[in-house]
């Protein structure tokens, strides 16, 4: 990730273990493009699997 530099992180809702603020306390990540400007968001807990419909309306 540090490599890529990513705009903006989405967590899927599956990964009950990560939150945003997960990454906005890691001081390794600090220096991410996301983290720096706190677009890291988290999927709503309906869109739990990948081949869920909702997950259309999470994209946005």
């Amino acid at each position: 990730m540090l490599v890529w530099n990513p705009d903006i992180i989405i967590i899927p809702a599956y990964a009950t273990d990560l939150n945003p603020k997960d990454f906005f306390n890691n001081p390794v990540l600090a220096s991410l493009k996301a983290v720096k400007e706190k677009r890291v968001y988290k999927q709503p807990i309906f869109a739990r699997t990948p081949d869920a419909p909702e997950i259309f309306l999470t994209s946005e």
